[in-house]
């Protein structure tokens, strides 16, 4: 490969053995001009590598000179009843954009999974990134649903008492907190990759009668709601803003409450939303590639 006159001896391999702070700085610097601003620590960062079960094993580095210039960070689970991949971050530093490294990147990798098993990829990329989706279009993949962003803008209304009683679950059953949903979560905030932080977020419900009719998945220190549903026969009583109420109380105080990975054909969820001041900032593809 070469850029203008230089040619450039970039080589492609696991990371196996590379230290993850290695890979936050590359990461930082290949985000450093995305569309929507990153914001994350180190600690963020290693956390969200443990939620989205990272293995640096199976995921790639593209190397000049020693650098880890590029990457794309893999997890892996059943999604969907498969054995899947999950790309929980592909990035390349500014200066070596445009030379076909995250093409590289998947032709290296792709072979290999398909070999090892894996029955699918999946991954999320913004609607608005005209670089990469083709990118991932012309490897295969294709599209199946998309997810939206809300932000809190207004406070919150403290909704009129009730019978019902808000308290922290310590012990979830994912099984039956799921029987309340309408639409799976995205990856990054499935039951599983819950599981695997679940000292970092916090789980409310609401119960009546010693019954369970609505519950909440919350990070207080950042604000990001990861899953709200409640009971179909007890909707439109004021509990899912009960739940956001008490989220916010239990929040950072300098922190908004965001919705993130709502799958954008949860309509009454986005108008509920709206009615209590939230507003749409972004929206991502989810997008599949089978094997």
């Amino acid at each position: 490969m070469t850029k203008g006159n230089k040619t450039l001896n970039i080589q492609y391999k696991f990371l196996a053995g590379l230290d993850w702070m290695t890979i936050f700085l590359a990461n930082k610097e290949a985000f450093s001009d995305y569309l929507v601003p990153m914001m994350l620590t180190p600690g963020n960062f290693e956390n969200h590598l443990a939620q989205t079960a990272v293995d640096l094993d199976l995921s790639v580095g593209a190397f000049l000179d020693g650098r880890l210039i590029g990457y794309t960070l893999n997890g892996f689970d059943t999604w969907n009843g498969k054995f899947t991949a999950y790309d929980a971050g592909t990035g390349v530093v500014p200066d070596y954009r445009k030379e076909g490294i995250g093409t590289k990147m998947f032709e290296f990798l792709l072979p290999k999974l398909e070999k090892m098993g894996v029955q699918q990829m999946l991954l999320e990329v913004l609607s608005n990134n005209e670089k990469a989706i083709p990118l991932y279009r012309n490897l295969g993949f294709r599209q199946t649903r998309e997810l939206e962003f809300f932000e809190q803008e207004a406070d919150i209304v403290e909704p009129l008492q009730s019978e019902v009683q808000i308290a922290e679950i310590i012990e979830p059953k994912w099984d039956q907190l799921k029987a309340l949903w309408d639409r799976d979560t995205s990856w990054q905030f499935s039951c599983r990759s819950l599981e695997r932080k679940l000292i970092d977020s916090s789980v409310i419900g609401a119960t009546t009668d010693g019954k369970c009719i609505g519950y909440g998945v919350f990070f207080p220190t950042g604000g990001v709601v990861a899953q709200l549903a409640v009971d179909k026969n007890f909707r439109r009583k004021g509990i899912a803003s009960k739940l956001l109420s008490e989220m916010r109380k239990r929040t950072v105080e300098d922190k908004k409450l965001k919705f993130s990975n709502i799958d954008s054909r949860l309509e009454n969820l986005k108008a509920f939303a709206r009615s209590l001041g939230f507003k749409r900032t972004i929206s991502q593809m989810e997008m599949v590639l089978e094997f």
